[in-house]
């Protein structure tokens, strides 16, 4: 018998045009949309990977469309990994995303941070050396990706989900008591702590059966 799926959650933050949604439709409908347009609403959409036989990953994949306040969103602060998204036909995207990156390592300093470039089936108007190097400074995972192609979708959210299993993470990390109670009271839930989290933080995850 295949144990439960667990999951936990990933925030993507990039500009408006730079295609997170249309990387969204890619991954849980296999297909591409060009019709798909900016919508003033949060997206929020689950996506369970196989890791074995008998293991199944469920990643949490949010993204809000109000980029400016991201910071203030509970996903944001409960999230596992972050992805920041830059488009590389546009140059300005990755001038954000780098303004991104220092935010967040500074608000977020333990998230697994990956920096996303998508679109890389258009002539490039970002060089590949300044976006791996802007990964490297803020230690993160440099994946390029192409939401129309599909190239490297699939592959980039299995990295994320086996990156979960790894470390055993739950739902999230947070300092929230009343999520926490929420959490436990709808879970056969135990607590467990990690060494790369805050040391006031817990995260109380459902335990496999």
């Amino acid at each position: 018998m295949k144990k439960p799926p667990t999951g936990s959650i990933v925030e993507m933050i990039g500009d408006e045009s730079v295609g997170k949604k249309s990387m969204q439709v890619r991954l849980v409908q296999e297909r591409w949309d060009p019709s798909i347009q900016f919508t003033p609403t949060t997206e929020f959409i689950s996506w369970t990977c196989p890791i074995s036989d008998i293991d199944t990953v469920r990643i949490q994949i949010h993204h809000a469309s109000d980029q400016k306040n991201y910071e203030t969103t509970m996903f944001y602060h409960w999230a596992f990994v972050i992805m920041i998204v830059f488009d590389f036909d546009n140059p300005h995207s990755l001038t954000h995303a780098e303004m991104r990156l220092n935010q967040i390592s500074e608000t977020r300093p333990n998230a697994f941070l990956y920096l996303i470039g998508n679109k890389c089936e258009l002539s490039r108007k970002i060089a590949d050396e300044d976006a791996m190097n802007l990964a490297m400074r803020y230690r993160a995972k440099y994946w390029e990706c192409s939401a129309k192609t599909g190239y490297n979708i699939r592959e980039m959210f299995q990295d994320i989900a086996k990156l979960r299993c790894e470390c055993g993470v739950g739902l999230a990390w947070t300092t929230d008591e009343d999520f926490l109670d929420s959490l436990w009271e709808s879970e056969n839930g135990v607590i467990r702590t990690y060494p790369h989290l805050p040391s006031n933080a817990s995260c109380r995850i459902a335990a496999p059966k």
